[in-house]
């Protein structure tokens, strides 16, 4: 999943990356109904997912970018259906193996496939690593990769795998908070717009939730 991601984002503008990205809840509602005790979304909870992610085409405003190559366009969207169904199996398997545990093995089975394509291909890592791109590397392995996988996988145990795909439209929100503090990156209106219609959708979607896991 993650490797067509990267190999899209080096052939897609950034914006309709992250926008394919955004529809996780979309395939998550969609792929439910194939696992048996799964809880699909009910008519409250598509209403959320709609407009969680018009949210993110508020923020996005893809209309300003280029035109759009196809086959990276259908990687990534391939990317989020082979995730979607990873996070639905993983439901199912929760009772036999901790969180750590399928984190641990994604990650390691992730890296020999990529590592065994990257040789085939003849990449290597261009540059020096310097302190700064190391101290970068070590944050995303920790925190970015042990902690938020091992959350990620706490929380598909406690919780829909809809309800837990909506983060996908918090992530722009955050990511648009960050850069404003951290590198004072412009925040326009439209991406306040999108933010509140975000929220809006994922609050639907959480109730949704709710109702359906009191049921």
């Amino acid at each position: 999943s993650n490797g067509l991601v990267f190999w899209s984002e080096t052939r897609l503008d950034s914006v309709f990356t992250a926008l394919l990205l955004t529809t996780s809840p979309l395939w998550s509602a969609l792929l439910s109904p194939l696992f048996p005790g799964e809880p699909g979304p009910r008519a409250l909870g598509w209403t959320g997912i709609v407009i969680g992610f018009a949210g993110t085409v508020v923020m996005f405003e893809p209309w300003r970018a280029g035109a759009v190559p196809l086959v990276p366009a259908v990687a990534a969207e391939l990317s989020v259906v082979t995730w979607t169904v990873g996070s639905l199996w993983a439901r199912r398997i929760r009772g036999a193996f901790q969180p750590m545990a399928i984190s641990v093995a994604q990650m390691a089975t992730g890296a020999i496939v990529l590592l065994a394509v990257s040789l085939v291909e003849g990449r290597a890592m261009v540059g020096p690593l310097t302190l700064r791109a190391a101290a970068s590397l070590a944050y995303l392995v920790v925190v970015g990769s042990v902690v938020a996988f091992a959350a990620y996988f706490y929380l598909l145990q406690h919780w829909g795998v809809t309800r837990v795909a909506t983060s996908t439209y918090v992530n722009p929100v955050v990511a648009v908070i960050l850069g404003a503090l951290l590198l004072r990156e412009a925040v326009t209106w439209s991406m306040v717009a999108g933010a509140v219609v975000v929220f809006a959708g994922v609050t639907l979607v959480l109730r949704d939730q709710q109702a359906v896991a009191r049921a």
